[in-house]
């Protein structure tokens, strides 16, 4: 049987991204795709949903020119 998740959420943060939390959510989206699980895991501060609406943001804003990706 499946086991849940650990869930921690003392570590997630809200408010605006920080820099080094784009180019951190930017390369991890490089290295596994949209395994968003994943990239929480690894990532720490943000959820698996805060990570795909962010990485949505950068990807579709008037701004990607600052996210190369």
């Amino acid at each position: 049987m499946n086991q849940p998740r650990q869930q921690n959420h003392h570590l997630h943060r809200r408010g605006p991204w920080l820099r080094h939390e784009d180019d951190q959510l930017i390369a991890l989206v490089g290295r596994y795709g949209n395994d968003w699980i994943q990239i929480e895991n690894l990532i720490l501060t943000r959820t698996a949903q805060d990570c795909m609406r962010r990485y949505a943001q950068l990807r579709f804003s008037k701004y990607n020119k600052l996210f190369p990706i």
